[in-house]
């Protein structure tokens, strides 16, 4: 069986212990049967599922465990953990430390249904039991919830310097919140709105919200927030919904990403661009698509259905009046000729009888406007009253407001006038709409009187706010330049230097130069910088040790910031890293050309670092102080490597440079006591000066046929260097370019580069070109024992050898002509081979130079040797 702690609870997540034949978890103490044999794929796939699920990346935790049961589909804990994650639970520790169900995603699907529970033993079978109760009480909670319209949903809050700050999102999503609201009159799920501060559970509401919304607005800026846990967890769900076959609809909400860089399920939706001027109008259309529209086009097929009922109604009602009017006139015909046809009576008496008066009231041609009573439209006066003055009908208009009144009546029954009436219904509709219009021009006077008053007051009240304000403003701009004076040292736009104690710092909008060393040594964590700075010089970071992250303005039109660090606004300059950052590996990104000066300085987290193939310059200093870092990975486009640029990266073992890389500046790798090996590229014609100083830990050097020259203290301090191969083309090195290199054993070099060797350990040393061998250049090397001379020599100086008394043979080739005097003294172990029939000058003409006698002898090769010598 594997170890315990390599399993992980399902519930919380904490490492399981055995207890009594059973796994209990050691924070919840829930105990679990788990499989006697279970493999290190299936351990690590639990494991993965069981964080995503408590950290809600329900979706992500559900794949995960689907895949695991396709590969391995008895495994107890995949079936328990995919049956979580598809109803959203989260085991969360109550008040008394008891860990329970909560709900995160509520669906209508029992328990029941799921194909994961007749698969559960006793113990998750009662669990999933406690889920189910959970879920018909979220259920019923949400049921009561009135349905909603539209649902927004964004993240809301993002960190900035440790305090969380409302996202461009959040306020995106309040502007249509209010658009759809108040101009709509549409139900919005607003997180902000709906939500609020109250302590009831998110879920029911959320649920309900998802579920009667026909409309769904994604806003995000950015992969980030769009793939944040809630965000995801809510879109998702509505995508389900649509795949389901329901009637929804999303529309996504974007600015810095583009459409197909969104999920799968969001890039088959129509975008908005925030960009776009009239992306508010694009929203409302959207929504008046769904929620209104088809309302307009129900009303109009209504207001239509209804007017071709009312004009086939009418048409009908015509047809009915014609008909009756034809009938009429037919029963009109039939009764003219049957009184055409009937016998004509006697005429009649010519006097005119009197009419009879008709009672006050009843129809009549005209009424009497003294008593009422109705006559005839011949009488000339009343048949009642005998008075001469009628009216057409029973009615009168008062002279005042036009108001229609029975006849005879003494009071108007609107102005209450006792006196002046008129019974000429024209003239009365003329008084009236005088009147009328006496009182619009009465009513709009007043309108003007009561807007001009409202104008004045709101003018003497924006006047003080304006003041007030002004106030408020000067007071804030005195305070935030006496802030600016204690915290920064500006000069013309330069920020000199930081002299605040705040770690969070935000950059005054009057600077437009941060200068060197402005926050240098400092302990900031967080800085922004304004959209007015046009220049920041070199160092400007150096020693920020706790710097995290760098923002930057998008509006500055030079500089840029991604993902903490700064950038130029092009991409192409690498400017700083944040140092602070507890990150132990770092890639530069594709496009980076110059890595600036200082721009990872001091940086302890970091371990390893990969240069994007584009780099082509690593400025002065650019790792110094790297104390961790162990590994540099270049591409092979580098070109030139600054001053110090690795110097103190004390863990640096290995660096391959490419052979584009044509210069690197004096004491680039100073300091760089791990480091075991270098191969300097073919290419370079100079190793500068101290290149490799104290380099403790180097044994391998490859120096290649294009350098020419080795500057001082090149390898000074490289110990362990045992060997190095110095080709012919070295025609220049410095003093104590290998001071301090006291193992240094073997070397392959031109007779320039022998005074330069240390004398203390040489022990085989094969000089390769040169035409002398200056004066005591191998004084004193009694560790020395082999040597081999280049045919190109012709001079031996004097004491070149003094005292080399482990040096036993040495071959003088036939070029050389002169060796002087002492050249060989006191070598008293030597035998010295010539190939030259004639003796070099000076051979023996001095007693001291190589001892007493002559003997013949043979060579290496075996060959006879005109002459030779072996000395004390």
């Amino acid at each position: 069986m594997m170890e315990l702690k390599r399993y992980s609870c399902i519930t919380c997540g904490a490492p399981l212990k055995e207890q009594d034949g059973k796994f209990v978890c050691a924070n919840c103490k829930n105990e679990f049967h788990l499989e006697e044999k279970i493999s290190e794929e299936e351990v690590v796939s639990l494991n993965r599922a069981t964080t995503d699920r408590n950290l809600l990346r329900f979706d992500d935790a559900f794949e995960e465990y689907e895949l695991l049961l396709k590969k391995y589909p008895q495994n107890e804990m995949a079936n328990w953990g995919a049956f979580l994650s598809f109803y959203g639970i989260v085991y969360e520790q109550d008040l008394d430390g008891k860990y329970i169900p909560t709900c995160h995603r509520l669906s209508e699907k029992p328990i029941e249904s799921s194909k994961y529970y007749y698969l559960f033993n006793d113990e998750h079978k009662r669990r999933a039991q406690e889920i189910e109760a959970l879920r018909v009480a979220i259920l019923e909670k949400a049921q009561r919830i009135p349905p909603y319209d539209v649902f927004i949903c964004y993240k809301a809050t993002e960190e900035r310097f440790g305090r969380p700050y409302p996202t461009k999102e959040a306020s995106w999503a309040r502007d249509v919140y209010e658009m759809l609201t108040h101009e709509l009159k549409l139900r919005v799920f607003f997180a902000e709105k709906s939500l609020g501060d109250s302590n009831e559970e998110y879920e029911p509401h959320i649920y309900s919200a998802l579920n009667s919304a026909k409309l769904m607005f994604v806003m995000t800026t950015g992969m980030e927030n769009v793939n944040a846990v809630w965000v995801k967890n809510e879109w998702k769900r509505y995508s389900k919904y649509i795949q389901e076959g329901q009637k929804k609809t999303i529309r996504v909400v974007y600015d810095n990403i583009e459409p197909y860089d969104l999920p799968l399920e969001l890039q088959k939706t129509q975008a908005i661009n925030h960009n776009d001027i009239d992306w508010g109008k694009k929203v409302r259309k959207a929504a008046e698509a769904i929620f209104v529209d088809p309302l307009e086009e129900e009303r109009k097929k209504k207001e239509a259905e209804e007017k071709a009922k009312k004009e086939k109604e009418e048409a009908e009602a015509r047809e009915r009046a014609r008909e009756e009017e034809l009938q009429k006139m037919r029963e009109a015909m039939e009764a003219l000729k049957k009184q055409a046809n009937a016998p004509k009576p006697a005429p009649a008496p010519t006097v005119a009888p009197t009419p009879a008066p008709v009672r006050r009231g009843e129809p009549a041609d005209k009424y009497c406007v003294k008593c009422g009573a109705g006559n005839v439209s011949s009488a000339k006066f009343c048949a009642e009253c005998g008075h001469n003055v009628f009216a057409p009908e029973f009615k009168q208009y008062c002279l005042e407001c036009g108001t229609e009144t029975e006849l005879l009546k003494k009071f108007c029954p609107n102005c209450g006038r006792s006196s002046g009436f008129t019974y000429d219904k024209v003239a009365a509709q003329k008084i009236v709409e005088n009147w009328e219009r006496q009182r619009r021009i009465a009513e709009e006077q007043a309108e003007r009187e009561a807007k001009k008053r409202e104008l004045i007051r709101m003018q003497t009240e924006l006047a003080a706010r304006l003041a007030a304000e002004k106030r408020e403003r000067e007071a804030e701009e005195k305070r935030r330049r006496d802030a600016i004076a204690r915290d920064f040292t500006i000069v013309h736009g330069v920020l000199e230097k930081y002299k605040g104690t705040d770690k969070n710092v935000v950059i005054p909008e009057v600077v437009t130069t941060i200068g060197d060393g402005a926050f240098s040594q400092t302990h900031v964590v967080n800085v922004m910088i304004p959209y007015k700075v046009t220049t920041i010089r070199e160092s400007a970071f150096d020693g920020c040790g706790s710097l995290t992250e760098i923002i930057v303005d998008e509006s500055n039109a030079n500089y840029k910031s991604v993902d903490g660090n700064l950038y130029s606004k092009d991409g192409k300059t690498l400017l700083q890293y944040a140092c602070g950052k507890k990150e132990q590996a770092f890639i530069v990104p594709d496009g980076v050309v110059n890595i600036n000066k200082w721009a990872f300085g001091d940086c302890r987290a970091l371990k390893s670092v990969t240069l994007a193939n584009s780099v082509k310059f690593i400025g002065d200093s650019a790792f110094y102080g790297c104390g961790n870092l162990s590994i540099i990975t270049m591409g092979n486009q580098v070109e030139s490597i600054g001053h110090s640029a690795f110097g103190d990266c004390s863990r640096l073992l290995d660096i391959s440079l490419p052979d584009s890389v044509k210069e690197i500046g004096l004491e680039a790798f100073i300091y760089c006591s791990s480091l075991k090996s270098i191969v300097i590229p073919k290419g370079m014609t100079n190793i500068s000066e101290s290149l490799f100083l104290n380099c403790k830990s180097l044994t391998s050097v490859t120096i290649p046929d294009s350098v020419t020259s080795i500057e001082y203290h090149a390898f000074s301090g490289c110990s362990s260097l045992k060997g190095i191969t110095i080709p012919d083309s070295v025609t220049n090195i410095g003093n104590w370019t290998f001071e301090h290199c006291n193992n240094l054993k073997y070397v392959t070099c031109p007779a320039i580069a022998c005074k330069h060797l240390p004398k203390k350990n040489l022990q085989k040393v094969r000089i390769t070109s040169g035409e002398s061998i200056d004066e005591r250049v191998f004084e004193g090397c009694e560790s020395l024992t082999d040597i081999t001379l280049p045919d190109s020599l012709t001079t031996i100086r004097n004491s070149a050898f003094y005292k080399c008394a482990s040096l036993e043979s040495i071959v003088i080739p036939e070029s050389v002509t002169s060796i002087e005097e002492n050249a060989f003294e006191a070598c008293n172990s030597l035998t010295i081979y010539a190939r030259a029939e004639k003796k070099p000058r000076g051979w023996h003409e001095k007693r001291g130079f190589l001892g007493i006698g002559i003997a013949e002898s043979w060579n290496s090769d075996n060959c006879p040797v005109v002459w030779g010598y072996k000395g004390k």
